[in-house]
């Protein structure tokens, strides 16, 4: 968004990155904040600490954007502490995401009845595993992890605000799952999230109840083709 970043750097942060993060770009700020090590903490951090980033509560409401307050997950500036944030300190650190140029749109091509993309994105899947450096555990695998690990604490709150109406609430897991499941190519399971948000935002409660249920099903079968698609690999 316009003047975001006049503002957070107003406010006391040391530098702004505005999503989608490209690779290039974290290294060059990294490489302004973090001597001589720069490169070897972007590839080593990138990509989990982005996923375990987007997995925590966002402060976002369903059709909103996020404004910079370099405080938090799904912040869109940040002073805190990983290589996968939008902003950074003197110290080497970053967190949060900035969500000032777009929300996460649809990873693949709408195909079917239901305009729903393929489950798996394939590309996204590749990108994760192009960041992986030589003698080190693979990467892919860690991501979709701490994935896996994360996502069924946010499927609860999910199901915990729709019981005791909690829009706000509803509205921050669903954000944050959007984004970790465009990450790591679970695209079908993204898009029923960006369903959810506005289906939140109309006001329908129908809608709503029969998406949570769907996003349920849809992490439950993601997880389980994304694993095969590991072992396959």
């Amino acid at each position: 968004m316009k003047g975001d970043r006049e503002r957070c750097l107003a406010a006391g942060m040391d530098d702004y990155l505005a999503k989608p993060v490209r690779r290039d770009e974290l290294n060059a700020l990294l490489a302004r904040w973090i001597v001589p090590n720069a490169e070897e903490a972007a590839d080593e951090l990138d990509a989990t600490l982005r996923v375990a980033a987007t997995a925590r509560p966002s402060t976002a409401r369903p059709g909103s954007g996020d404004a910079a307050s370099g405080k938090g997950a799904n912040g869109e500036e940040a002073n805190g502490e990983g290589a996968n944030g939008e902003g950074a300190h003197g110290d080497g650190t970053s967190d949060g995401e900035a969500s000032d140029v777009s929300e996460p749109v649809d990873p693949s091509p709408e195909t079917g009845a239901e305009g729903l993309p393929p489950r798996v994105d394939d590309a996204a899947l590749d990108t994760i595993r192009a960041l992986q450096r030589p003698g080190k555990p693979d990467l892919l695998t860690k991501v979709l992890r701490t994935f896996f690990d994360r996502t069924p604490a946010i499927l609860e709150t999910m199901h915990r605000a729709l019981e005791t109406e909690d829009a706000v609430a509803l509205g921050e897991q669903v954000h944050s799952l959007k984004s970790s499941s465009a990450y790591v190519g679970a695209a079908r399971l993204s898009t029923l999230c960006t369903r959810l948000e506005q289906a939140s935002s109309d006001g329908d409660a129908g809608a709503v109840a029969a998406l949570v249920a769907r996003i349920d099903d849809e992490f439950s079968d993601v997880s389980a083709e994304l694993s095969e698609r590991v072992r396959a690999a």
